[in-house]
């Protein structure tokens, strides 16, 4: 059996940890705005009659995540421009600058900086 060796940890072993716990933390916050704004857009289609397997196919999500500016590509012309908007396009692009507001009577939003 091997023994746990009970000494002082590392700086290095420190830093090291630090910054897996806030890939960590990163790596969530961006599901939960990708699920968000897919959410919005699954109500979007909803409100307007139109299948959000077209509007969105859900691998898409995919490679937002990978490449921002995918989103202009689908949402940034044609019949999905018409139906969401240039906004939601920016959203898309910049999600990674979007925050959650959570209100009184409302949930937000909001673009904090663009890059």
């Amino acid at each position: 059996m091997l023994g746990v060796s009970r000494r002082e940890i590392t700086p290095e072993e420190k830093a090291v940890l630090q910054r897996i716990q806030k890939e960590e933390v990163e790596d969530v916050r961006e599901e939960l705005l990708i699920e968000m704004l897919y959410l919005i857009v699954k109500h979007h289609c909803l409100a307007n009659g139109v299948s959000v397997h077209l509007a969105f196919p859900r691998n898409a999500l995919r490679k937002i995540q990978e490449d921002p500016a995918y989103a202009r590509t689908l949402f940034g012309q044609g019949w999905r421009k018409s139906l969401f908007g240039e906004k939601f396009t920016l959203w898309l692009e910049q999600f990674r600058h979007l925050s959650i507001h959570l209100e009184p009577d409302q949930i937000a939003l909001r673009l904090d900086k663009l890059s």
